[in-house]
């Protein structure tokens, strides 16, 4: 899996309703995920039940402006 680019696109400010847009970034960082045998996608070397997990085909962002 690789990093895509992201401009946030609304006019919301300091809100919790973001929308980002979306597009390849040839150079963005990479992970390798495993399908495991509970059907989720972990990075490789991670364990099963606490990796961090991913979902293939969906982006979504989003910024926490109280840290």
């Amino acid at each position: 899996m690789q990093e895509d680019n992201y401009t946030r696109i609304d006019k919301n400010g300091m809100s919790e309703a973001q929308q980002y847009e979306f597009s390849p970034n040839p150079e963005g960082g990479t992970v390798v995920l495993t399908k495991r045998k509970n059907g989720r996608w972990v990075r490789q070397g991670e364990s099963m039940k606490h990796g961090t997990a991913f979902a293939i085909g969906y982006r979504s962002r989003y910024y926490d402006y109280s840290f």
